[in-house]
Formats: structure tokens, C-alpha cells, sequence
């Protein structure tokens, strides 16, 4: 689920993406395009992100089309979660991994190994990465020199 904009945006095992006016509930827009349930979903100026068990990525316009603008299969397994910042997205995912991409491309520019389980989470500011795994454990990263990320902490 994302909100912004005054609208909240959904997804789920319709493998379906809706599009809702917070006020009334009144549906705006449905976005069609995944072929399995859609695990997560960001929104960034006028551009959707959404992820799905299959491990697929699919960019939109919020302003445009119900198809998707561009797909990608981003991850051997489920993405689990979908973090937005800037130009950048990342995704999280059953695979143990956590992926970078370019949000206009989706070109993978980096890929975060460390987690011995499922990645379940991932959030983002402009100085760190967090992500968390069914490993019990919470990464802290940061942005080092030459935009290297690091991992900082592990609890």
C-alpha cells in the first residue's frame, strides 16, 4: 500500500492495482499487468513501482494507461517489500537479496548480499539502507565514498 498524492494505491492477490480516493473510497484507476499477487507497491511524483511473488517488477504512470510502462523479472523469488528515494528504488526479496535500480530504466545497478534468510523489509533515507530478514536480523547501510554502500550494523 502506498499513499500519495491524496490517492492510496493498493495491491494484492487480484494481482490487481487500485487506485483510491482516501476521502469517498471511490476507485480512480485499476492497473493490470501482473500475473501473480502483487506483494508491494511505491509511488514517486507520477510514477508507480510495483513488485509480485513471482519476483517481477512493473513500472507505471500514475497519469497514464492501465498497462505498465516497462516489466522486468527482478528476482528468482517473491519480492517481499519496495523502497523509494530519489531516482532509486530497491526491493527486498525471498532470494536474500536486496537489489538497487535506476527508477526510470529499471537497471539493477547493485546488489546487497548478507542476509541468510528472506529480506522482509527495506527502508530508505538519503544517508542509510535499512533491511531486516527472517534471519532476525536488522542491516543498517550507509552511502560511503563513491556511492559504495556499507553494510554499518547488524542486530
Amino acid at each position: 500500500m502506498s499513499y500519495h498524492d491524496k490517492v492510496i494505491i493498493t495491491g494484492g492477490t487480484d494481482r490487481l492495482i487500485h487506485m483510491s480516493n482516501p476521502d469517498d473510497g471511490e476507485l480512480l484507476k485499476t492497473l493490470s499487468g501482473h500475473m501473480s499477487p502483487v506483494t508491494a507497491v511505491v509511488r514517486q511524483h507520477k510514477l508507480i513501482v510495483s513488485a509480485d511473488r513471482d519476483g517481477m517488477i512493473m513500472l507505471w504512470s500514475a497519469e497514464g494507461g492501465s498497462e505498465p510502462v516497462e516489466s522486468i523479472q527482478a528476482h528468482e523469488k517473491q519480492i517481499n517489500d519496495l523502497a523509494i528515494s530519489g531516482g532509486r528504488f530497491f526491493t527486498a526479496s525471498s532470494d536474500m537479496l536486496i537489489k538497487e535500480w535506476e527508477l526510470v530504466t529499471l537497471r539493477c545497478v547493485r546488489v546487497l548480499q548478507g542476509h541468510v534468510n528472506e529480506v522482509t523489509g527495506v527502508r530508505c533515507t538519503a544517508r542509510y539502507l535499512v533491511t531486516c530478514s527472517k534471519d532476525s536480523s536488522v542491516r543498517l547501510w550507509w552511502w560511503g565514498s563513491e556511492d559504495e554502500l556499507v553494510e554499518q550494523r547488524r542486530r
